[in-house]
């Protein structure tokens, strides 16, 4: 059996089962998020109880704001490369999640603020 299950979702997040599943038989899951599945993470989930995931270490959330591109150079020569924006990261996606479900005020300025802290970044590798 595995120590641990990494689920990588992009554009949306319809893996609850999967991940409850995780947490059940593996007693840890890694989560790779993009902007848009973190936003519907965050609302099933919700922030309670993935805080309290996240601080038992049942779970770890990374966030990945990097899109994969490929090109031809010349004949059957493909270049495949990672990109993002300098200012699409995790602090803008958590930023941007935390404003659309809860509105600006104190507490959700406060939730943001343990999710920065308590949420990595992932990056693909230059390899």
């Amino acid at each position: 059996m595995f120590p641990k299950l990494t689920i990588n979702a992009q554009n949306t997040f319809n893996q609850i089962g999967l991940l409850s599943e995780s947490i059940i038989y593996y007693q840890h899951s890694n989560l790779i998020l993009d902007p848009r599945s973190f936003a519907e993470a965050l609302s099933i989930i919700g922030y309670e109880n993935m805080v309290e995931l996240i601080k038992e270490g049942d779970l770890s959330i990374n966030l990945n704001s990097q899109a994969f591109g490929a090109g031809k150079l010349e004949g059957n020569k493909y270049m495949i490369s990672s990109f993002s924006s300098e200012n699409h990261n995790k602090k803008r996606i958590i930023t941007e999640s935390s404003e659309k479900l809860w509105g600006r005020s104190i507490q959700s300025n406060n939730q943001k603020k343990h999710l920065l802290k308590l949420i990595g970044e992932y990056n693909y590798s230059d390899d």
